[in-house]
């Protein structure tokens, strides 16, 4: 589950990637008079190029020689295409253009990064969210965007050389007319806002394939601004720039300022910073980066980009300071000190966002969010949704007529006999379909940190106006965009009850991978919700950290497994136990014997010794009975001098009803405390005048001893069933070997010694096919798995065919291992072939494994066709002939191959 955290609108520190908000959590302190001075002297610097050679209004004249430009306005002369020879077109005005343009970025890429560093004062962030990037990684996506730079160098040079521009643009008399510029400023935003609107209220699909790549930032910085489409480029800036130039008859030099204002004033806006001169900005009615900011989160606010003249107008501008009742998303109430300092808020945000096509607009009576799994703890906020039905009215809980706004869906109020009368309805109410995949949605916009863990949604009755997929979405606040928490499908919408209120659909949220929820404490997580995986802490196993890795004990602590002197062997569920000979190894592979008979004690159930078990004679034989103790069967064991670590047992067992069909390995864990009990016979007595180990008799383990003062407990290491269908002498290892993958046609990798929560594949032999699965070793040494179908594949290469000379019908769509028979035509003759179907894909003869062919050439024998590393063989089949290299006139011609 991600959690949603509002960082506070305070003053930010600078680090390596940008400045971060004030650990302090201190309020803002305003700029110095000199930082704000220095802040504002980017305008004129962006002018910069055209304010000094204008000084005076002639200052180019000493710069450039006469004949590079022209005083007077100049008509190009245009060919019968329409276009005037670049020769004879001036390039000096397109140049400085470009130039001021460069000029203008440069002062304003400089502010840009003096105002990130902090280094003109204490910045503050437009939406808290902070998108960490470098400034040369930011720099370099702003330079290298075809559809800005590019895109607008080519539009000016083409129309500049071509001669397309009106005759006064190539004028350099008169100066910068600042009527001019300012004239061209406002046409320019109108058109532009004009299309902007447009392109978002055309149809879904001028939106998506204009607009749209541009709004996937919701949380915008500087060098975003033109990342976005070639379509939405030509649409909202060249295009209003073809229009402007012939309403405004600018010269050279207030083109130039336009340019350069215009170029760097869009570039600013999409700041993520707070600039020193917004609120003057925003007395004037300039567009501030807090104003396009609001449109980059709300989407149907604020199309105006330099003015907001244009929005107030049409009813659309969305002032980012404004009264809480009324927020929308990113405008949570903040105390009136700390509204200038951060004057667009960025907070937590969930909505419900429609997945699939709506052919009605979207009506939703009420929507709840909870913390809690249980939908117990409800999280309150404000409204927020993609828009509203403009021509639609409502009832609020108090009986008033109201806009069927989102509020309606989050107050609590609905009447089941009335249930149309306070809901909110989208904005998308009409076309088809009304509303597109994820054009409608609706949310809650909180300030405090919280999480959504259970969603009550009812929506309408009418299946025409209901959701029947949704998902559920939360803003990640360091990128700015929306992600997806969760997905539904199959909703009911509001069902009528026996008691005659409504069904609601009940959401629950998948939580978030969580090492004490998915791994037990245990492990670290990874994965999405719905498939989370642990990478267990050392010690531990399983596919939630729930038991102990091979080496450790009783779990929960997973103490490392000690090395131990003494073990057992355990008879489960054996009358009378009889066994031969027992050998221990340290190595899987059986090969490194334990020392045993000069260097240990040999004990049993009983007391006695159980030296004849491990004396390495064939002849000599203990016997157990399970009668002495039944809490676990016949047992023997042996007391080493020194630890080791057993990892195979080598058995050999009575046969019969003597041998057990289940044995254990067991090791004690502990200190060993007995008074020696020991009911030896006559062998085992001079067994122990001869010990020669240097271990205290009278501290070995005697379990039903009267005198045990024993701390500790036998551990069970693993068992190992199905004892009878093993071959004698039974070869225990401590590796997976129970449950493997076993199946006609299948091959896997699981017998390599593989170790609990060690993994496997099994999958198909060659000429069958099947899925790939994998198996899991588990902690009682046994296979988990799904062992693969495999089906034999289809021999379509080397099927023995020619019409009219061969037959074989039945060679067809054969499968791996099946046969068929090729026979000559009629009125040929020739030795039949027999054909199987082999791993490869290849018809193959039996006989010889040579391939029959797959192509054939015209004319009475095969042309054989190369085949893989084999010669291909078919049935010869010949007409009668006279004799001919022994054969007779009417003998068969039978030579059965080339």
């Amino acid at each position: 589950m991600a959690i949603l955290q509002a960082d506070p609108p305070n003053a930010e520190a600078v680090n390596a990637k940008g400045p971060r908000p004030d650990s302090e959590g201190r309020r803002a302190t305003p700029l110095s008079w000199g930082a704000w001075l220095a802040a504002w002297l980017v305008w004129p610097a962006i002018c910069a190029l055209p304010l000094c050679l204008t000084w005076g209004e002639t200052a180019y004249r000493s710069v450039f020689p006469g004949s590079w430009y022209d005083e007077v306005p100049v008509t190009p002369v245009l060919s019968g295409y329409g276009v005037a020879d670049p020769r004879n077109v001036k390039p000096l005005g397109l140049i400085l253009g470009l130039s001021a343009v460069a000029v203008g970025q440069f002062f304003m890429l400089i502010y840009h990064f003096l105002r990130r560093s902090s280094l003109l004062g204490r910045v503050h962030r437009v939406q808290p969210q902070v998108r960490d990037y470098f400034f040369s990684e930011g720099l370099k996506t702003h330079l290298g965007n075809p559809e800005g730079f590019g895109l607008l160098g080519s539009y000016l040079i083409g129309t500049w050389m071509l001669g397309w521009m009106p005759s006064s643009y190539y004028s350099f008399a008169g100066g910068i007319n600042w009527k001019h510029v300012a004239a061209q400023l406002l046409l320019q935003d109108l058109i532009q806002c004009i299309m902007h609107y447009g392109e978002h209220k055309i149809s879904t699909w001028v939106y998506q394939n204009s607009h749209k790549p541009h709004h996937r930032f919701t949380n915008p910085r500087l060098f975003d601004a033109f990342d976005g489409s070639l379509v939405d480029t030509i649409c909202m800036i060249l295009v209003p720039l073809v229009i402007v130039a012939r309403l405004v008859p600018a010269n050279v030099w207030s083109y130039m300022t336009f340019g350069t204002l215009y170029a760097n004033w869009l570039v600013l806006i999409h700041s993520e910073f707070v600039h020193p001169w917004d609120e003057v900005f925003r007395k004037l009615g300039f567009g501030t980066a807090a104003d396009h900011h609001v449109h980059h989160r709300l989407f149907v606010y604020n199309y105006g980009h330099l003015f907001m003249y244009w929005d107030r107008v049409m009813g659309t501008y969305r002032d980012p300071r404004r009264d809480p009742r009324e927020a929308l998303e990113s405008e949570c109430p903040t105390p009136p000190s700390a509204q200038l300092e951060c004057p667009l808020k960025a907070c937590g945000s969930f909505r419900l966002r429609n997945r699939v096509a709506l052919q009605s607009a979207w009506h939703v009576v009420e929507v709840a969010f909870f913390v809690d799994i249980a939908c117990k703890q409800q999280v309150h906020g404000w409204a927020v949704a993609s828009g509203r039905c403009a021509g639609c009215a409502c009832q609020n809980a108090t009986q008033h007529v109201v806009p069927c706004g989102p509020e309606l869906a989050i107050d609590g109020y609905w009447d089941p006999t009335r249930l149309q009368a306070s809901q909110w309805i989208s904005q998308c109410v009409s076309g088809t379909p009304a509303c597109a995949p994820g054009e409608a949605w609706i949310g809650l916009q909180v300030q405090a940190t919280s999480e959504v863990r259970c969603v009550h949604l009812l929506q309408s009755a009418d299946p025409a106006y209901m959701a029947r997929e949704v998902a559920l979405e939360v803003i990640d606040e360091e990128r700015g965009v929306w992600e997806v928490l969760a997905e539904y499908a199959n909703l009911q919408g509001a069902v009528i009850l026996n008691d005659g209120n409504y069904s609601w659909d009940v959401l629950s949220v998948p939580q978030a991978c969580s090492s004490a929820v998915d791994c037990n404490g245990n492990g670290a997580p990874r994965g999405l919700p719905g498939s989370c995986a642990c990478d267990c802490y050392e010690g531990f196993a399983g596919l939630s950290c729930n038991t102990c890795a091979p080496g450790f004990l009783q779990y929960p602590d997973c103490g490392r497994m000690p090395s131990s002197r003494i073990w057992r062997l355990v008879g489960l569920q054996q009358q009378t136990w009889h066994v031969q000979e027992v050998s221990l190894f340290q190595d899987l592979q059986c090969q490194s014997e334990v020392p045993l008979r000069s260097a240990s004690q040999y004990l049993s159930m009983d007391g006695s010794t159980s030296q004849r078990a491990f004396d390495g004679q064939l002849d000599s034989t203990w016997i157990g009975n399970a009668a002495l103790d039944e809490g676990t069967g016949p047992w023997l064991g042996v007391v080493l001098q020194h630890p080791v670590d057993v990892a195979c047992v080598k058995v050999l067992q009575g046969e019969g009803r003597f041998g057990a069909e289940e044995i254990a390995l067991e090791l004690w864990v502990g200190n060993w405390s007995y008074e020696l009990d020991w009911k030896d016979d006559n062998a085992s007595n001079e067994s122990n005048k001869s010990n020669e180990t240097g271990i205290d008799e009278a501290t070995l383990p005697h379990e039903n001893s009267s005198e045990n003062r024993s701390e500790g407990q036998w551990w069970r290491v693993r068992t190992w069933p199905d004892l009878s269908k093993r071959s004698r002498p039974a070869l225990l290892q401590l590796t997976c070997d129970v449950g493997l993958p076993a199946a006609i046609h299948v091959l896997h990798d699981c017998g390599n010694n593989k170790q609990p929560w060690q993994q496997c594949m099994a999958w198909c032999e060659p000429g069958f096919s099947g899925p790939e699965t994998s198996f899991l070793c588990l902690e009682d040494y046994s296979f988990r798995g799904i062992t693969p179908a495999c089906v034999p594949n289809e021999c379509r290469l080397g099927i023995p065919t020619k019409v009219g000379l061969i037959i074989a019908d039945g060679c067809a769509q054969l499968r791996t291992g099946e046969t068929c028979t090729a026979f000559c035509g009629q009125g040929l003759s020739g030795e039949p072939l027999e054909y199987e179907c082999s791993a490869d894909g290849y018809l193959r003869e039996s006989k010889s494994g040579q391939a029959g062919p797959h192509l054939m050439e015209r004319g009475y024998g095969p042309w054989v066709a190369p085949a893989p590393s084999r010669q291909r063989r078919v049935p010869f089949c010949g007409r009668g002939l006279p004799e001919f290299s022994g054969l007779h006139t009417n003998s068969p011609f039978c030579r059965s191959g080339w």
